[in-house]
Formats: structure tokens, sequence, C-alpha cells
């Protein structure tokens, strides 16, 4: 039996998945439902181990803000609902990618090895019920990439060339939900010494949009703007519906925006030096909602295109991409 590599990307907003057939994305909500909960056409119903979870699109209940992707069946439910549909028979081998902070400390290390510990399937077939589909499917592998630094393989093999070449400082920015990390090349060498180089911190958009809704109950405390998706929605267009119309609250949304991204920034330039660089490349959903606040003070900046999946899309094609590869893991791609 063939294995499938997959790359998947379990995050606070969004599940996101990469494979031969292309992009995927699905609201990251799970729920424990009762044994007695029958598909209904609704939110995708999975059953595995003996419980019953809804998952996903439609799924309308609040993200969990301390979710631990590492402990929670959360993380693993949304990959076994995912390799399921990319399973084209009753059984399915896999390979899986994933993506983890760049920082090398002590805790993170063992984040990541718990995580893909985690994901694993033993290296036996578990059966998995999709909507009352039963597939076997089996992680043969699991491993993991850095977030940011694996971003830069996305672009295309002229540009990394021609960094290369003229030995070009490039600068990943990758703005997440609850992380950012940042990743320096040096003609076109990823840079971990001094180990500050290893840069996570815990940044993301959801910390700015926490604020945003802290403001906005302060100012509208007769409303609701709990949901996540529904604040990250006014934020972006400045405005909420209300039944005079609508209710403009664009200066406020740049004002959180622009402190975010100065907090962002200043917090980072301890570490590196942007104005300096020849490229600052931001990459993350963050960065869509905010790069506009970046161009305010790196007028250069280019956010890569399809960025909500560029890391991804990179785990997925580096692994596959075995010219780059081997380069990598020896640190001279």
């Amino acid at each position: 039996m063939d294995i499938q590599t997959v790359a998947f990307d379990p995050g606070f907003q969004f599940t996101k998945g990469y494979s031969a057939g292309g992009k995927y994305m699905c609201l990251a909500r799970v729920k424990e439902v009762a044994d007695s909960e029958v598909p209904d056409g609704g939110a995708t119903l999975v059953e595995f181990q003996g419980k019953k979870y809804r998952v996903g699109d439609g799924l309308n209940v609040p993200p969990d803000l301390h979710h631990d992707k590492t402990q929670s069946m959360k993380t693993k439910v949304e990959m076994l609902n995912y390799l399921h549909q990319l399973c084209e028979g009753e059984k399915g081998k896999f390979l899986v990618v994933t993506g983890t902070p760049l920082s090398k400390s002590h805790t993170e290390t063992n984040l990541s090895r718990a995580l893909l510990d985690y994901l694993g399937t033993g290296g036996q077939y578990v059966k998995v019920t999709r909507d009352g589909i039963i597939k076997e499917i089996m992680v043969e592998k699991a491993v993991s990439m850095p977030q940011a630094m694996i971003a830069y393989y996305t672009l295309s093999q002229e540009e990394r060339e021609e960094y290369q070449q003229k030995q070009a400082t490039v600068l990943i920015w990758d703005l997440g939900g609850h992380t950012f990390d940042v990743a320096e090349f040096r003609g076109g060498i990823p840079q971990k010494e001094p180990e500050t180089k290893l840069y996570t911190r815990n940044l993301g958009i959801i910390p700015m949009l926490i604020t945003f809704r802290k403001k906005l109950d302060s100012k509208y405390p007769t409303l609701n703007f709990s949901s996540i998706e529904e604040l990250r929605r006014i934020f972006e267009q400045g405005f909420f519906p209300t039944p005079a119309g609508s209710e403009d609250v664009s200066e406020l949304a740049a004002q959180v925006g622009r402190e975010h991204v100065y907090e962002l920034v200043q917090d980072m330039e301890n570490v590196f030096s942007p104005s300096t660089a020849d490229e600052n490349i931001l990459c993350g959903g963050g960065f869509i909602s905010l790069g506009s606040y970046m161009r305010e003070l790196f007028p250069r900046c280019i956010l890569m295109e399809d960025a909500q999946f560029s890391n991804v899309r990179a785990m997925y094609k580096t692994l596959v991409n075995q010219a780059i590869l081997p380069k990598l893991v020896t640190g001279c791609a």
C-alpha cells in the first residue's frame, strides 16, 4: 500500500492541511457528544476509540483559549477527520508532517516530541468512522518542521538562488493565531546561532483580537462580541451591523492593529534588524489582517501569496522534494 504524504497544521482558529490533492481548511472546533448522536447533515460526526465528536465547519462552539494540542483529543480528532477524507479505499497509510515552534528550549523540544508521539498511531491501523463511513487509518510516521523557517522554501528556486548569490539577509515573519515566529536567512542559510535567532513569542493575532474585544465591550457594553471569527471580521471591515445600519469602528481597529504591530516589531528588534534586512517577508494568516500596518513601518515588506497556507504548503512540498530535504536537514539549503 502506498504511503500518502500529508502536511497538517492544527491551529487555534482553523485547521489546515496540504496534500497531493491541494489545500484543506476546516474550522478548528471539536466537541465530544453523546453516544446516541447520529449524522445529521450538519457538522461532521467522527467516532474514534469508543467516543463520538462533532468536528469543524458548522459547529457553533467557542474555541478553547487554553487548548494544548499535545494533550487534547481535539488535535488528533481533527487530523483523523482530515486523513479519513484523503483515504481513497478502506485503509490508508500516511506520513504526516506538522509545524512546531522555532525555539529549541527544553520546553519547546518536549512539546514537539509530545505532539509527534500524540499524532502517531503506534504503527497500527485505527478504526475511524466519519459520518457513518468506516475506514482504517495508520500514521506510519509523524515528523515536524520549524514554523517560519520552512516558509522560506515556498519561494521560487530562482528567488532563493538570487538571495544566495547576493548574500542577502531575508527575514521571514510568521504571525499565527497565538504565536509569532521570525526566521533569518543569510545567503540562503538559516541562522540558528545565537540561540535567540530561534525566535518564538506568544504574540499572535488572537491576543490582539481579545484586546480589541475589551475595547468594544467598554464602548458598547450592551452588545456581545464573544466570537473570535466575528471579531476578526469586524476588525478587518472596520464596522459591524446594527438594527439602525452599521457602526464605524475603523479608527479603533486601526489603533489596536498599529499598537500590536508596534509590539511585534519592538520585541523582535531585540534580536533582528528588519530596517537593514534586504527583504522582510510576511506569512501566516495574522498578517492578512495586519499587513497594511506593517507596510506603514516597512513599505517594501512582502506578503506571501496565499499567506495563510504558506507554512503547511512549504512543509508538504519540502517533504516530497528530495532535492531540498537533505539540504534542509544539513542546514545549507
